[in-house]
């Protein structure tokens, strides 16, 4: 029982550092209003230094405000 709650402790205490979901979109999104292909947003986050978050090894979400700076967009609506 108390290694459960030790190992919730440390996952509140994670959760306190996350981004928002809101805050993130998805490389599909932004494939999907730019009109690029996967290996641009690839290219792009090598070149602007974005920060992805790794959900799995599979899907990549980055920063909403990290995209909107390097690119001089604004978003509408975050995916």
């Amino acid at each position: 029982m108390i290694g459960n709650m030790q190992s919730l402790h440390k996952l509140s205490n994670r959760s306190d550092k996350l981004p928002n979901i809101h805050d993130l979109v998805s490389a599909k999104y932004l494939e999907e209003i730019f009109q690029v292909t996967h290996r641009t947003i690839k290219r792009w986050e090598v070149k602007h230094g974005w920060e992805p978050i790794r959900i799995n090894s599979k899907l990549l979400r980055y920063h909403k405000s990290e995209v909107e700076e390097a690119l001089g967009v604004t978003l509408d609506r975050p995916r």
